[in-house]
């Protein structure tokens, strides 16, 4: 009883952090896509920020210039016992050792622990790493079609620590989305016509390979033009799009837009909204968020990208097609919907200033009855732009840029809370920068040996990012 008490209060202080969207400490796990389940990127750093170094380097896939890299946008996770997981796309030679595996656990001081091919499928998103150290990953496998060309088909596979395949849902889905854990273990993933669930039994905390439907009638992104309606309201691709091996732009790890080579719209990975216990997630043309049968609001928005969730749980923010961001309330109202001339691409959640904030409603049932809970902080967003931009922005309103820097970014930022205050990190084309979050000046930079599209990872005193080719453990001080 009394230690079923303990794990009780373990996950209820988990859930609490998840809704605050930040991780306690640098020693946590990283444990699914962007660090905690609102997607927010930001964890706390109690170290020293300002001088990087490469602590070690893992090759994992070797790429001769042409088709697809093996780790085209991964990003990595760490898991509570400090092992760092990240997945590789298609196979390529790699040495003595024939094919390169789909996915790969590594210690915190940079030792190959195992790999696991996941019976010759692929994987693009981040895994989601369970209390328990399982793990759900998306494994994709590209399938020719009778009336088109090939298309991306993902299967949810439970590895357990040791990369032990203890089994796989039958069923393909299309498209690509990482996919999310909440803090009683449920894992929870998308495909084109709903929101699935692998809910974990409470007695022996396995999970169930029979996934249950989560939300349903979802509009079905593969069947409109939406894509190309998109390419054309840009005059030139940006540097996160590329016309190899196929039009495409990447968003976040999670979803690309697809062209001729692939022939699918992105999947954009779903977000947890902490305090509100409920999930937002953003097909294409609509916003939507959704409690367990219970459809809480529905916007038709033109969205590209995984939301991202505000601090105290409630305010969901999302990038638009039209060069714009909107912050929405968990019952569908738009608190605010600003751009300002730059097609967003990445939002991490910061701290904002002092003063007054936009007070915001979340609304559920807790046993039995109504519940309210008022949301007074403050957020300021990090932005990543279409250019390669990086804009601080006020929470509150969207439309004031607090400042702006040009490093040429085409990774996902995360913010670092130190004692001396903020720092965000992202990847350009050759390095990984640090910018001091109060006015972007750049406090530090490590050489790369390639783009790192994805998110960085933070655990264990280190950031860890992956390359096209590479992980790499960048230490601080």
């Amino acid at each position: 009883m009394k230690n079923t008490v303990t794990t009780r209060l373990l996950l209820g202080a988990i859930a609490l952090l998840g809704a605050c969207a930040i991780t306690g400490s640098a020693d946590a796990a990283w444990n699914q896509y962007r660090g905690d389940g609102g997607r927010s990127g930001r964890v706390w750093w109690p170290g020293g920020a300002t001088r990087a170094s490469v602590a070690w380097r893992r090759e994992i896939g070797m790429w001769d210039g042409t088709g697809e890299p093996p780790m085209y946008s991964s990003s990595p996770v760490v898991g509570s016992s400090g092992v760092v997981y990240v997945g590789a796309g298609r196979a390529t030679e790699f040495g003595a050792g024939g094919r390169t595996p789909h996915l790969y656990a590594f210690s915190s001081s940079g030792q190959d622990l195992w790999h696991t091919a996941l019976l010759g499928y692929g994987v693009y998103g981040a895994p989601a790493v369970g209390p328990n150290g399982r793990m759900l990953v998306m494994g994709e496998k590209f399938k020719e079609t009778d009336d088109g060309p090939a298309r991306p088909l993902q299967r949810p596979f439970v590895i357990s620590e040791s990369g032990r395949i203890l089994g796989s849902v039958a069923k393909l889905y299309e498209g690509r989305s990482s996919p999310l854990v909440d803090a009683d273990g449920n894992f929870y993933y998308r495909d084109p016509g709903g929101l699935w669930m692998l809910p974990v039994d409470g007695q022996d905390g396995r999970w169930s390979l029979t996934p249950e439907r989560f939300a349903e009638y979802l509009p079905d992104l593969t069947s409109g033009s939406s894509v190309w309606d998109f390419f054309k309201s840009f005059a030139t691709l940006g540097p996160n799009c590329s016309w190899w091996p196929g039009p495409h732009c990447d968003f976040d790890t999670s979803s690309y837009l697809g062209g001729n080579d692939y022939g699918i719209a992105p999947l954009p990975a779903p977000a947890l909204a902490g305090r509100c216990e409920d999930i937002a997630f953003s097909p294409w043309d609509r916003f939507w968020r959704v409690g367990r049968r219970q459809l809480l609001s529905k916007l038709d928005l033109d969205l590209l990208g995984t939301p991202v969730i505000g601090r105290g749980g409630t305010v969901a923010y999302v990038t638009l097609k039209d060069s714009k961001m909107a912050a929405l309330s968990q019952d569908g109202h738009v608190l605010w919907r600003w751009g300002w001339g730059y097609q967003p691409v990445y939002i991490a959640v910061g701290h904002g200033p002092g003063g007054s904030s936009t007070t915001t409603e979340c609304r559920y049932t807790q046993n039995g009855r109504h519940v309210v809970y008022r949301n007074h902080i403050a957020d300021r967003l990090y932005v990543v732009t279409e250019d390669g931009s990086l804009h601080a922005i006020d929470g509150d309103t969207g439309r004031r840029v607090l400042w702006t820097t040009h490093p040429r970014l085409v990774g996902e930022p995360i913010v670092l809370a130190t004692r001396e205050g903020e720092q965000v990190v992202a990847a350009g084309k050759s390095r990984l920068y640090g910018f001091r979050g109060s006015d972007g000046q750049q406090l530090w930079s490590v050489l790369l040996d390639g783009p790192a599209r994805g998110s960085p990872a933070v655990a264990d005193g280190h950031i860890y990012v992956a390359t096209f080719r590479s992980l790499y453990a960048i230490a601080l001080r």
